[in-house]
């Protein structure tokens, strides 16, 4: 099935997993599961969500809480829908695959 053939309703977006090294060296596979810190490409958004949310755009990737993706059974298994109020972060471009690494340095 193809994505754009889906309608979402209400604050859901659905995204792709990112395969990832960490750097303890742990590779994350491209599936839905639930890792803490987990990022994911958003590749489609509801055009039905709440007035004054912060809504990711196609492409932006995002950090989301663990064990809130729902796996989309018609997709591929890197697919899943997540609701808007379960997105912790929305990644600066480029950052994704400095997860597990420390920020502090970053910060101003």
């Amino acid at each position: 099935m193809n994505i754009k053939a889906l309608k979402l309703v209400g604050n859901r977006i659905i995204v792709k997993a990112i395969e990832q090294v960490l750097s303890s060296g742990i590779i994350l596979p491209d599936v839905v599961e639930d890792y803490p810190d987990r990022v994911y490409k958003v590749v489609a958004v509801s055009d039905d969500y709440e007035e004054g949310l912060t809504v990711p755009k196609v492409g932006d990737e995002v950090i989301i809480m663990g064990n809130c993706c729902v796996k989309v059974p018609m997709l591929d298994k890197s697919y899943g829908m997540i609701g808007l109020n379960h997105i912790i972060a929305i990644l600066p471009s480029g950052h994704s695959d400095k997860l597990g690494e420390t920020y502090h340095d970053e910060i101003p």
